[in-house]
């Protein structure tokens, strides 16, 4: 599937180059050695490996030290002069126009933005200044109930005083005294009816405090209200959809319109190559933000360029605390905050985050319950049999030692691993039916067919070995209908040991084997237990 699919695209590639000849200029993207790990079991298949391999390496040579196309940094962070995308904008006229209308629909929104800005400021101000004005009326109303309640204490302890007399003059009932009486019994009265307006001119400026602070009330609301606008107008106040750098402007003019040649052939690229190698580093935690859905972008592009987005979208990282205290300006935010003028990334349908450069090729899938350290001996051979035995206190529990060491062993070094294979079938150490067995074939690098590891099986004592060894694993394991896993890894050494094979005993033979594994592999499909069992 894999090599098809590279067949395809080097068809794919060469009609883009035509169409657009600046793509020449640009590397492929795919890196060295990302076939390596392919297990092709005909020589047929490695020729066309071959030929796809030789294609990207001329595709290499004529872009020089250019990168791939969809590279807009360089490699130390700062914009690329050089890239895919400013070359093309630099000579497109269409482009240039759509920069402009751009600029222009942007000063026209960041205008009427301000005025918004200026009216909701103005309301604001208008609303703090009656806030403090109906605080004040409160204040000088409290002041006033203060006063009134002081006044009618007064008043009453007067009145107090004034009958305590009128009680001790008509005490001591003398006739003399009776003017006395008379005088304080109208003292007590007149006493007694100060304190009573004293009382009502509290209960007044009660009132007129209670509508004062109903006033501010209502005031603080307008305040309240009018500030929640200012600050929403805040946060979604003008972005600017462009860099101010000239040069990332220009890419991100570039992106917004790509040409549809090269859409489609970056969007090709890079999901093989997402397919192909390490590339989602996980979910980000950060806020992405699209150039494409500025409203000014969104009018200039026109209903034309507004149709379903491709799988791969150019997206701003900003940190999500950047959105809620308002976005300002994101790629002023991006400078400060990685250190470099625009943090690059293609959203993969919606969800994972892929910056264009291929990380580790990972064209094997071992079982993911796979150890990590099996795994990484699994999908590459730089390891040594000294690194398996250090790491034998890793062993798994449904695993023996020493079948983890012979995991590690198998390709410990591209160079050995047939004969790794073939010692293994002659004296097996490791149950060749386990899941993660069918991942340890040999494989093969370099640039020719057969490639260096495969340069063994072109050898005659080596091949009749290695099929005397396969025969005498096939009758291990004939009696055995759960063995699907080791048949399949028999036949892929013996069709690629009949591919690779110049002499016509051992390819004779590979037949005979191959046959005989055909036998055997439809006796175990008989032998398996069914859902009914015999009733005779």
């Amino acid at each position: 599937m894999h090599l098809t699919m590279m067949e395809l695209w080097t068809a794919l590639d060469s009609s883009a180059v035509n169409l657009v000849p600046l793509l020449r200029e640009y590397a492929p993207g795919f890196p060295l050695g990302v076939f390596d790990e392919l297990v092709l079991p005909k020589r047929e298949q490695l020729v066309r490996l071959a030929r796809v391999e030789d294609y990207l390496a001329r595709r290499r040579a004529a872009a020089g030290s250019n990168g791939p196309p969809w590279q807009l940094l360089s490699d130390r962070g700062s914009w690329s002069k050089t890239c895919f995308a400013v070359c093309h904008y630099n000579s497109s006229p269409r482009h240039q126009q759509l920069h402009k209308s751009i600029i222009r629909k942007a000063e026209e929104a960041n205008a009427a933005d301000k005025q918004r800005a200026a009216f909701a400021a103005g309301v604001a101000r208008r609303a703090k200044q009656s806030h403090e004005e109906a605080a004040a009326r409160v204040a000088e109303a409290a002041k006033a109930v203060d006063a009134a309640k002081a006044t009618r204490a007064a008043r009453a302890a007067e009145a107090v005083r004034a009958a305590v007399a009128a009680r001790a003059a008509k005490a001591t009932r003398r006739t003399e005294a009776s003017a006395t009486v008379a005088a304080a019994v109208a003292a007590a009265a007149a006493a007694a009816g100060v304190a009573e307006a004293a009382g009502v001119a509290m209960s007044a400026a009660e009132k007129a405090l209670a509508g004062a602070q109903n006033a501010k009330s209502r005031a603080e609301k307008d305040m309240t209200d009018a500030e929640a606008e200012v600050d929403k107008m805040w946060r979604t106040s003008f972005v600017w959809p462009l860099p101010q750098d000239e040069t990332a402007a220009k890419a991100v003019v570039f992106e917004l319109r790509a040409p549809t040649v090269f859409a489609v052939w970056r969007e090709t690229t890079l999901s093989i190559l997402a397919g192909f190698c390490d590339t989602n580093p996980g979910e980000s935690r950060l806020f992405l933000w699209y150039p494409s859905d500025h409203p000014a972008v969104a009018r200039s592009l026109g209903r034309s360029d507004g149709g379903r987005p491709g799988r791969f979208r150019l997206a701003f990282e900003v940190d999500s605390s950047c959105r809620d205290r308002g976005m300002g300006d994101p790629y002023q935010y991006s400078q400060s905050r990685f250190g470099e003028p625009f943090c690059v990334k293609y959203v993969t349908d919606g969800c994972g985050l892929y910056d264009g450069r291929p990380g580790r090729v990972r064209l094997c899938y071992p079982p993911g319950n796979v150890p990590p350290t099996l795994r990484k001996w699994i999908l590459g051979t730089a390891h040594t049999p000294n690194d398996v035995l250090a790491a034998q206190s890793q062993c798994p529990e449904n695993m023996t030692l020493d079948e983890f060491r012979t995991i590690g062993c198998l390709r410990a070094g591209p160079q050995l691993q047939w004969q790794n294979m073939l010692l293994q079938l002659a004296m097996p150490s490791l149950d060749l039916n386990r899941p993660e067995a069918f991942f340890l074939g040999p494989r093969g690098e370099g640039p020719d067919v057969p490639r260096g590891a495969h340069a063994i099986l072109g050898e005659e004592p080596f091949g009749v070995a290695l099929l005397a060894a396969l025969e005498d694993a096939l009758c291990r394991v004939a009696r055995k209908w759960e063995s699907e896993v080791s048949l399949c890894i028999f036949v892929s050494l013996a069709v690629k040991l009949l591919s690779f094979s110049p002499h016509w005993s051992v390819r004779h033979r590979c037949l005979d084997y191959l046959l005989s594994d055909k036998f055997t592999s439809g006796k175990g499909t008989d032998c398996r237990p069914g859902p009914f069992i015999g009733c005779e």
